[in-house]
């Protein structure tokens, strides 16, 4: 850098020219040094807020799947066991209801033929005993009936058949008595 000096002092200008050379190297350096820095901050700022960007994005998203997958294995799990447990309730529920059902069936119409065919058989046996009574009572009534006409005819019959046998006897005896 030239400047002109009174009395041409070269040494005064060599200082001069030192110094002005090393000021502009150290402007230069130092903005040199500050732009690189500044740039290199920036793009390590930027850098690092594109991976936490993207750090933050990919976690974000990561655990948003995540749930939801979660959620939805949650809820589908939850409806299966929920219809399961329905369809499990509901099956056995119907199935004791028919199995007694029919066991209270059976045992009601059971009950009922045997009480049907013992009051059937029981009725049944009275009416025969009954019969046979009666018919025997019957019989036993017209054969002591028959009996008893019977002796009585024959007592009858034989007493009247001697009575006048004797009556006979008497009468033609007296009167070949008294007559003859």
């Amino acid at each position: 850098m030239l400047i002109k000096i009174q009395f041409n002092n070269i040494n005064y200008y060599y200082y001069y020219y030192y110094y002005f050379y090393y000021y502009y190297y150290y402007y230069y350096y130092y903005y040199y040094y500050y732009y690189y820095y500044y740039y290199y901050y920036y793009y390590y700022c930027y850098c690092y807020y594109y991976y936490y960007y993207y750090y933050y994005y990919y976690y974000y998203y990561y655990y948003y799947y995540y749930y939801y997958y979660y959620y939805y294995y949650y809820y589908y799990y939850y409806y299966y066991y929920y219809y399961y447990y329905y369809y499990y309730y509901y099956y056995y529920y119907y199935y004791y209801y028919f199995y007694y059902y029919y066991y209270y069936y059976y045992y009601y119409y059971y009950y009922y033929y045997y009480y049907y065919y013992y009051y059937y058989y029981y009725y049944y046996y009275y009416y025969y005993y009954y019969y046979y009574y009666y018919y025997y009572y019957y019989y036993y009534y017209y054969y002591y009936y028959y009996y008893y006409y019977y002796y009585y005819y024959y007592y009858y019959y034989y007493y009247y058949y001697y009575y006048y046998y004797y009556y006979y006897y008497y009468y033609y005896y007296y009167y070949f008595y008294y007559y003859y």
